[in-house]
């Protein structure tokens, strides 16, 4: 059997194969969903993160978040930006410097997007026990985190920028106990 560059599995499933599988199946879930948004799967999760920092974020950092080079995340913003969800605005202190930030329609549109794919999400988990979750989670999180020290990417800059959002996001689960 031959799949994804990967051959002869000795008719064992491959686990990295199976993620990436499943990762492709539930992006293409999303994407369909998506469509009526007129949303792309990488804008949606750039304005989930945006929405869930709940604060303007640098390019560079959304290009962490994301995985993407600094470029993509470029084109990102200015479709992004023609479309009147997100504002760039240079740092008054250092010029140099870009924040990027939702508008009200982005806000909107960040709100009804994440709790689409939430709900795409939610329905590929349901037939997973809480315990099975968590130990796929972590199983998970060490294959990814040995990708992307294959693929050159510092797990600590990524881990860094995902802390600006998962803050956020314990902050507002505190909130709704």
């Amino acid at each position: 059997m031959t799949h994804a560059g990967v051959s002869d599995l000795s008719g064992e499933e491959n686990l990295v194969v199976s993620l990436v599988d499943a990762g492709l199946a539930v992006q293409r879930a999303i994407e369909k969903a998506l469509l009526r948004l007129e949303l792309s799967f990488a804008q949606q999760r750039l304005l989930a993160f945006l929405l869930h920092a709940e604060r303007p974020l640098k390019p560079t950092t959304l290009s962490f978040l994301l995985i993407q080079a600094t470029h993509s995340v470029s084109g990102l913003l200015n479709r992004l930006e023609d479309r009147g969800l997100v504002t760039r605005l240079r740092d008054h202190q250092d010029r140099r410097i870009v924040w990027v930030n939702l508008t009200p329609e982005g806000r909107a549109l960040a709100e009804e997007s994440s709790a689409l794919v939430q709900k795409i999400l939610a329905s590929c988990e349901a037939h997973v026990s809480p315990l099975d979750r968590a130990r796929m989670a972590s199983n998970v999180t060490h294959v990814r985190d040995s990708a992307f020290q294959l693929g050159g990417v510092s797990v600590a800059k990524w881990a860094d920028a995902k802390n600006l959002i998962r803050h956020r996001q314990d902050e507002q689960a505190k909130g709704n106990r």
